[in-house]
Formats: structure tokens, sequence, C-alpha cells
């Protein structure tokens, strides 16, 4: 009965508001659930739950009283647990999810992460939901992990020869990415007949369990038995004796029999000294692959990769904001892409470098690096090829000039230094010179001007571009 009222309330929906707008809004992001005398919109974050009830909450109270009665009440939540973490969205779990502790007490349904996978016969795979599979061949890649997508690639083909596979780096960088395309890749050239991917956290829960409730054989011939293992976030498992425990004798098992294990963490196993020197030293004697966030170039080509699959049109201008403006943790660069995403669907598209700033304020507020005014000085000299002395001097001749108004400029925007401070930094100008300094450049970037020294001119735009790349690489 129940199921049937949703069915014919998301058909009134639809009807109301059009089918290409209820899929946009309400299948990707709120589809309404009913849960007592309430119809329960849920979306993953309070932006897109915001969105959601100021477009259409006359719709769905409408909708709900001629479906469901007067009765009925819309209420709106925000909860991660009802959508899956997009492969599109760098593979990575929301930051607000917790961890639950290694403890004696075990759940009696304890929760599954949709990144627990377990490769399945074909017959009972055609039943599941289709997902978008994420495979090697589409990764960007770059300097920041080339060597670990070559060594993927390598042991696809060569099962076994370099096991374990150990990547590391920082949270956001893509090892989860990576890990899933691996898994993917495996399963779709049909080389495996059983592979198990998970997260460290997940080994722990689904071993805690078993250790509680008896079922010790089961767990073991479930991780043992495999031609392939993947364990994302291995550095979860410091602390936790029992676990690791476990941990090393199926790494030994699966080492020993020749199968193909590859573990991710934040940190290199000669860093991971608490997970045991048995396990650092098993860990260390396959092939570690170090992977970091993108250079300005991949994270420009990954941008535009990403925000094309969602069907976002991007400019050059909105994309440059985001490679410049926002680090590379791939969770911000998500978020913003995201973002910009519902503004277009709300007929608010970002096209302008300006309203992308005002709409991403939040986020570029958050990836400010902690720069200093020393950061932005070496890096005007760099692109101009000037001496810091120089840009400090009493010399008002253009080709220092425009450098040191740029200096002041970009300092007030990528710094906390107080205006007094920039200003006596740069020679020991006023406040109001380095006010005047941001009017001048303003007005330089409306007429796409042309500054600098005469053996090194460049466009204010570019030379802005240049500079702050130096500056998000600090």
């Amino acid at each position: 009965m129940k199921r049937d009222l949703e069915i014919a309330l998301r058909k009134r929906l639809t009807e109301r508001i059009g089918a290409e707008r209820f899929e946009l809004w309400f299948e990707r992001y709120g589809s309404p659930k009913l849960e007592d005398d309430r119809v329960r919109i849920c979306s993953p974050d309070q932006f897109t739950l915001d969105w959601i009830r100021n477009a259409f909450h006359q719709v769905l109270v409408v909708a709900a009283h001629e479906v469901l009665g007067d009765s009925w009440q819309v209420q709106y939540t925000i909860s991660t647990e009802d959508f899956e973490v997009s492969n599109e969205d760098f593979e990575v779990l929301s930051s607000s999810q917790t961890r639950a502790p290694e403890t004696s007490t075990i759940p009696s349904e304890p929760k599954v992460s949709s990144r627990l996978r377990v490769a399945v016969p074909d017959a009972q795979r055609k039943s599941e939901p289709k997902r978008r599979r994420r495979e090697l061949s589409e990764m960007i890649v770059g300097d920041n992990n080339r060597m670990a997508v070559t060594t993927a690639q390598h042991l696809l083909n060569h099962l076994g020869e370099i096991t374990p596979l150990f990547v590391a780096g920082p949270t956001g960088c893509g090892k989860s990415h990576l890990l899933n395309a691996i898994y993917r890749d495996a399963l779709s050239s049909r080389k495996v007949s059983r592979c198990v991917h998970l997260s460290a956290e997940q080994f722990t829960s689904h071993f805690l369990e078993a250790l509680h409730g008896r079922g010790l054989p089961s767990f073991r011939a479930k991780h043992r038995d495999v031609d392939l293992l993947i364990v994302d976030d291995l550095h979860f498992l410091a602390g936790k004796r029992a676990t690791l425990v476990e941990f090393q004798h199926t790494l030994d098992q699966l080492l020993r029999a020749g199968r193909q294990v590859v573990v991710s963490a934040n940190r290199p196993p000669s860093e991971l000294s608490e997970l045991g020197g048995e396990i650092v030293a098993r860990l260390s004697q396959g092939m570690v692959c170090s992977m970091d966030y993108p250079q300005a170039d991949t994270k420009l080509a990954l941008i535009h990769h990403i925000a094309k699959g969602k069907g976002l049109s991007l400019s050059d201008e909105v994309a440059e904001v985001i490679v410049t403006e926002i680090s590379g943790d791939a969770r911000r660069i998500a978020g913003a892409l995201n973002r910009l995403l519902i503004l277009e669907l709300a007929d608010r598209p970002c096209n302008s470098a300006e309203l992308a700033r005002e709409h991403l304020k939040d986020l570029l507020s958050a990836s400010q690096a902690s720069v200093g005014i020393h950061e932005v000085e070496q890096a005007v000299c760099d692109a101009f090829g000037i001496e810091s002395d120089v840009l400090k001097s009493s010399n008002k001749s253009r080709q220092f000039s425009q450098p040191r108004m740029l200096a002041m400029y970009l300092a007030r925007r990528h710094t906390r230094a107080a205006l007094s401070e920039i200003g006596d930094y740069f020679g020991g100008r006023s406040h109001s010179t380095v006010v005047a300094a941001k009017k001048t450049v303003d007005r330089w970037v409306e007429l796409d001007k042309q500054i600098g020294t005469t053996h090194r001119p460049l466009m204010v735009q570019d030379a802005i571009r240049q500079i702050e790349r130096h500056l998000r690489a600090v």
C-alpha cells in the first residue's frame, strides 16, 4: 500500500512539473518517501535541500494533498545514507561520516557501506540497478598519479606479479577512484573469479561481527579465498590490535598464494609504524606508489571531464576560478561542480568568474591557502623577472610600478594581512595606496591590459593566473 502511494505521488509530481524536472531534482537529489503521516524529502546537503524547498514546496504540498489527503505534511531532512557516493565525484566518502571504534559491542545489523563490493555471478548482477563504471581508461593522468595508474594497468594483466600494490596519498587525491577503477577493470576483464573491495573500516566491522558471532570461518573464506583483495584507507586499522592480527594473517595467506592485493593509505608504509613492523614489512615488499593533488593543467582537464559527465556547461573563465582558487582536494572540487550544476538546473548558470566566486565563496574561503606577503612578492618577481628590492623601491617607472600594484592587489586577495601591513611591506606605502592599487588592477582586468617590464610584458589576466598557480603550489 505504502509503495503504491509513493508511486502515485511520484506520478502526480511528474505531471505537475514535467518528467525532465522531476528526474533532475527528485530522482537525483530528493525522491519523496512516505513515513507515518509525512512526505519526507531527503537530500545529501543543506544547499540542495534549500533549493528543492524554495522551488517546489507548494507543488509538493498540493500533490501530497491530492494523492494522500489534507493530513499529510511535507518534511525536509538531510541524510547521506540515502545517497551512494558517485564515482564521478572522485569516489570519496563524505567527511561527515563517523567511524565506529573497535569495541566488543556489535550491532545486530551493522551498516554496510556502498563501497563494499564483492564480485557476483552475472545472473545475479543483472538484477542489480545499473551503475556507471569508472575504469582506468577514463582516468585523467598527470604527474601526480602517472606511476600509480601505470602500475595498476600492468598488474591487471599480470595479477600477482606486483603484490601488494600500495597507493599512498592525501585525502581527496584520487586513491579511492583508482582502487575502484582497478576493481571495475578486473571484473570487466573476467580475469578474476572472485574479487573483494572494501574499506579498512568495513574489514574491522565485519571481522568483529564474525568474531563475536562465531562466524570466523565464513569471514576468512570470504577474504582469503580471492584472486584480488582491495582495501582502502588502511591507516584506519591503527591501534586495533585484534583486527591487525587478522589482517596480517589474511595478507600472509594471500601473498604466499601469489594472489593480488591492493591497498591505500594516507601515508607510505614507512610512516605507518602504528600498524606494526610485520605488516609494514609485507606492504613494502611489493610496489609503493605515491599520489598527490593534480597540478594546474591536469586539474583543469579533470574538471572539464567531470563537468562533461554531469552535463554541466562550464566556461573557461569559471574553470580557471576552480583551478586557481580551490585546493586540489577532490571533495571541494566535486562540491563546487555540484553547486554549479544545481545553479544551472535552477536557471541561474554561473557564466563568469565574478558569479562563480559569489556562489562558491564558502568553498573558496575554506580552500584559501595560508599565503604570506613574502610568497606573493616572490611569485610576482618570478613572473616579471625583477628583483624584490626593485618591487619595494620608490621607482615610479611603469615597468616596476605596475608589478608593484599587482603585488599589492594579490597580497590583499590572498593573505590575511591588513592594508597598512601590505603597504608597509612594499616600501612603506599607506593603506590608501593599497586600496588604489586594487582599483587600478580591477580596471586593467576590465580592459585586458598588458603590463610588466619591457623584457617580459604579460597580459594582466595571464599574469594573475600564473602568479596564483604559483601561490597554490606553495
